[in-house]
Parts: structure tokens; C-alpha cells; sequence
């Protein structure tokens, strides 16, 4: 099951990836391994913005996470498509 991240002017403004929302899908992509991402320039408008903050501090929490993970022994196996949009 793909995920997706929507971007405008260089922000994530809304994540979908399986049955999680918004900066908890975001989170949930940062930790996939192994896949296939492509970056596609859709002509259809984006949706609503869901995601009220700005891209880099949400990658850095998504990466606090994945961290403090690994740290306590809960390595993700994902591997899975992901697209963004």
C-alpha cells in the first residue's frame, strides 16, 4: 500500500500512509527501509493542508522517533512503496 506526502511551496502539507494521518504518516515513512519513492508533479490540486507545521522540525521529530526506536529494540522492517505527490 503506497503512502503519499503532499507538498506546496516546499512544505508537507498533508501524509497518508496506511491507517495513519498527517505528521503520525509522516513518521511512519521516515522509518521504511527499503522501496520504491517517487516524487510526481500531479496536475490535480492538492488536498487541504492537515499538517500545521513546518517540514524540517516535523523530519527531525520523525527522526527523533525512529531513533529513540531503534534505541529501545523496536526496529521497523518496513519495506514498502511510498509516493509522494
Amino acid at each position: 500500500e503506497p503512502g503519499r506526502a503532499y507538498f506546496a511551496n516546499g512544505e508537507i502539507i498533508s501524509a497518508r500512509y496506511r491507517n495513519k494521518a498527517d505528521e503520525e504518516a509522516v513518521c511512519a515513512l521516515v522509518t521504511i527501509k527499503d522501496g520504491h519513492f517517487e516524487f510526481l508533479n500531479e496536475n490535480t490540486p492538492p488536498p487541504p493542508k492537515t499538517i500545521n507545521c513546518r517540514t524540517m522540525p516535523l523530519l527531525l521529530e520523525a527522526c527523533r522517533r525512529a531513533d529513540e526506536e531503534l534505541a529501545n529494540g523496536e526496529e521497523s522492517d518496513e519495506k514498502h512503496v511510498a509516493a509522494a505527490g
